[in-house]
């Protein structure tokens, strides 16, 4: 993006929001779309019809996001703009921060589990599972089931 459409977009969004003093959030006065994330319409620098306001956003004031990453509040505000509350991350750590769960590197407990020492493993829900527990847990199911 060139610099006079960063300029255009940054007066677009700064229009459009309100500094929240407590927080330091810029709280987007616009819409939100049925999926929770408000959003706004500058076709003429972003290219579509219809844009995420968090994502015009870094786009205006930090630059390209890249290819398969996702802006992520780090305020944990879903209407928050302020460009010092966003960072382009992975789909992974997105999830894993917003099930308040550690990123991908930190799942394994230091000490396993205290059953049987096994590692841990992730659920999409943010829960810690020990694979080899689960997996006994499911066996002991199917034999209880067949009985």
């Amino acid at each position: 993006m060139n610099l006079e459409n960063a300029k255009k977009l940054q007066s677009y969004i700064e229009d459009r929001s309100v500094a929240e003093p407590n927080s330091g959030c810029w709280l987007w006065l616009l819409s939100d779309g049925s999926h929770g994330y408000p959003q706004g319409s500058m076709p003429s620098v972003t290219g579509e019809r219809v844009s995420l306001a968090h994502r015009m956003s870094y786009l205006a004031y930090k630059g390209k996001i890249p290819d398969d990453y996702e802006v992520d509040h780090l305020c944990r505000n879903r209407c928050c703009v302020n460009p010092n509350h966003l960072e382009a991350t992975t789909k992974h750590a997105n999830r894993a921060r917003a099930y308040g769960i550690k990123a991908a590197k930190d799942h394994v407990a230091i000490d396993g589990c205290s059953i049987c020492g096994s590692d841990y493993h992730v659920q999409k829900s943010g829960q810690k599972v020990c694979k080899k527990c689960h997996n006994r847990r499911n066996r002991e199911y199917v034999k209880r089931k067949k009985v």
